[in-house]
């Protein structure tokens, strides 16, 4: 099995009842070098108890082997019934199991004479919940698959409806992910440095954040950007419902994953009059905790009336005095809790039952991922792993000292190239000129009518390769499109130099010196003419390199911002490359290259005007 699982898989589950007790909800998620499973053991007697054992397949389930033994958490003897257990699994001290090319797992608890089971197969093709660890904040947020949804007064809801919940209406969205818990007064003041000011149930860490405004949160959201690198944000209030609802498991409960608004809420009945510790009560269809109850959660939208219109990805009114909040809280009845009850205040304004929780865009729609590459000192061009396949550009090899940044974890793709030029119009320079290059192995072949929305072999691209790089990109389409990013969200995107380029591909200050990015072993973490079928394949399903970052060698050639000049033996500072030159740099090689073009000191370049089926970017951001 290709060994990049860990970081970027989705793993799915089915769940097995024998004889009222079961394992349910099991959701697995990527942290760090570990798989972290969480499941619920429920339907045991009071005085009841159950052994767990995790076991692994290498065959999709038809054979399975003994238990895996680095394994900790709620497994082994004794283990009571309860929501949100956890194994963790240290699966680099085990991976003499994950040989075969179809990795599943079962959860296995033995109940007296009994046992049922939970099996788990990886599959490559899909998101991955994740947990941010960036700083010790431990965010941890669930992919939720886009669809389609009635919003607003459903059947369920009988006759506790209120007339802003009407008319019921149909929504589309796309793919993000929202947070598995409200937001914690811990994780605000790790990101913050302190409580709110206006916190009013304090000294617990797990509790909900509350008393916190709609542009406080803000500030929050802007501050923990910049230190993970991602694009956190409220959820839209479409999103918002659609998540409480489960998503597309939805089973239609009137509150967000049940009917009992005992098992999954603290509200005026239960909650002893104040906040209560994040994610002790049952989770929903998509395991996402208190979403009914505990606290309102700010959403992004100025509230508005509904329509019967149909909607795509809806943002809410353009403007207004009123941000909508969602969920119900401590205090509020029953009905109150409700999927779909809608509740809204001045964005000014704080509460002791209002706070809230993160989503962010999926891959596949928006969201670039930045990884954050510490500066220092390397040596740049041929050095000594790269034997005797350099080529006399990479010399002479000479010292660079780089200041920190942020680069893009993966080359920008066609869904996120889309949205620029859904939303712009932009022509890129293959549609201006009516042609493109294709790579025939030996030589570029102009072909008229190709552009990146084409796939390697000139065909119009499936929806389903969207989350492949972008293809037939110039330098200056490139160019454009971090210009237009840096406007949409006030960030400073650009491309990166190739110093910046080579040092983060090498791993930055954690590199071991490997010949490519992230491995002496090319097959480990590229797309090149030996594996690729000679077409581009879906970011990030080879191995990282060190630190975090995917297909630096292979999948697609890379520019950078520099013009290409010859290289010196001086030391240099931040050097950002020639004023002019006859084309820009590009680096990393592609599907179609051989193994000593993907090399992390190969370089080449190309007139800026130039696209190829084999020339996409990534972005770097500037601190």
């Amino acid at each position: 099995m290709k060994t990049n699982f860990l970081l970027y898989i989705l793993l799915l589950f089915y769940c097995i009842d024998l004889q009222g007790q079961s394992i349910q909800n099991v959701k697995a998620t990527q942290h760090d070098k570990t798989i972290v499973i969480t499941y619920d053991l429920v339907g045991l007697k009071s005085d009841q108890t159950a052994t767990i054992s995790l076991h692994c397949s290498e065959d999709g389930g038809k054979n399975w082997g003994t238990k895996l033994h680095f394994v900790t958490g709620d497994v082994g003897q004794n283990i009571s019934a309860g929501y949100g257990k956890q194994i963790i699994w240290q699966v680099l001290d085990e991976r003499e199991r994950l040989t075969g090319s179809n990795i599943s797992f079962e959860v296995r608890a033995m109940l007296s004479n009994s046992h049922k089971n939970t099996q788990l197969t990886l599959n490559e093709s899909d998101s991955i919940s994740f947990i941010d660890t960036i700083s010790n904040i431990d965010i941890e947020m669930v992919f939720v698959k886009g669809g389609s949804f009635t919003m607003g007064c459903t059947d369920e809801q009988e006759n506790d409806c209120d007339d802003s919940e009407k008319p019921a209406h149909e929504v589309t969205l796309s793919d993000f992910h929202i947070g598995k818990y409200e937001v914690t007064q811990k994780q605000w003041r790790t990101v913050m440095g302190d409580d709110p000011q206006e916190l009013y149930f304090k000294d617990c860490d797990n509790c909900p954040v509350e008393n916190v405004s709609w542009f406080e949160i803000q500030e929050f959201i802007k501050k923990l950007n910049q230190k993970t690198g991602k694009n956190y944000r409220l959820p839209t209030e479409a999103e918002w419902e659609f998540a409480a609802r489960g998503g597309n498991k939805s089973k239609g409960y009137k509150y967000s994953g049940s009917n009992k608004i005992d098992e999954i809420a603290w509200y005026e009945n239960n909650s002893q009059n104040r906040t209560q510790s994040v994610a002790k009560k049952k989770p929903n269809e998509l395991g996402l905790y208190d979403m009914s109850g505990n606290v309102w959660e700010w959403c992004s939208d100025w509230i508005r009336l509904y329509s019967t219109e149909n909607q795509v990805n809806p943002q809410g009114a353009t403007s207004g005095t009123i941000r909508v909040l969602r969920g119900g809280g401590w205090g509020n009845p029953a009905e109150i809790c409700s999927v779909c009850t809608r509740n809204g205040s001045n964005p000014d304004n704080r509460g002791i039952r209002s706070g809230f929780r993160l989503a962010t865009s999926s891959l596949a729609n928006f969201n670039i991922e930045m990884v954050f590459v510490k500066g220092g000192s390397f040596t740049m061009g041929c050095t000594d792993e790269q034997e005797n396949d350099c080529k006399s550009n990479e010399k002479p090899v000479h010292k660079v000292t780089l200041s920190d940044f942020y680069i893009g974890k993966f080359e920008v793709t066609v869904a996120q190239f889309k949205k620029f030029i859904d939303e712009t119009n932009y022509s890129t320079d293959a549609e201006k000129g009516g042609v493109s290059y294709f790579w025939t192995g030996t030589e570029w072949e102009k072909i008229a009518g190709i552009n990146w929305k084409h796939d390697a072999q000139g065909k119009v691209r499936p929806q389903s390769d969207y989350d492949h790089p972008v293809i037939h990109i110039s330098w200056n389409d490139a160019l454009e499109y971090s210009r237009w990013l840096s406007r949409k969200t006030g960030k400073n995107y650009r491309l990166p130099t190739e110093a910046e380029w080579e040092y983060a591909a090498r791993g930055g200050t954690q590199s071991i010196g490997y010949k490519y990015a992230g491995s002496n072993n090319i097959g480990e973490i590229a797309w090149y003419d030996d594996n690729s079928s000679g077409k581009t394949h879906t970011v990030m399903k080879k191995k990282a390199n060190e630190i975090g970052i995917f297909d630096m060698s292979g999948n697609a050639w890379e520019w950078c911002s520099d013009w290409f000049d010859s290289y010196s033996n001086s030391k240099q500072h931040d050097p950002q490359g020639p004023s002019i030159g006859a084309g820009h740099v590009l680096r990393g090689g592609g599907w179609g290259s051989n193994a000593k073009i993907c090399r992390v000191s190969f370089r080449y370049y190309s007139s800026p005007v130039f696209s190829g089926n084999n020339f996409s970017f990534r972005l770097v951001e500037s601190l």
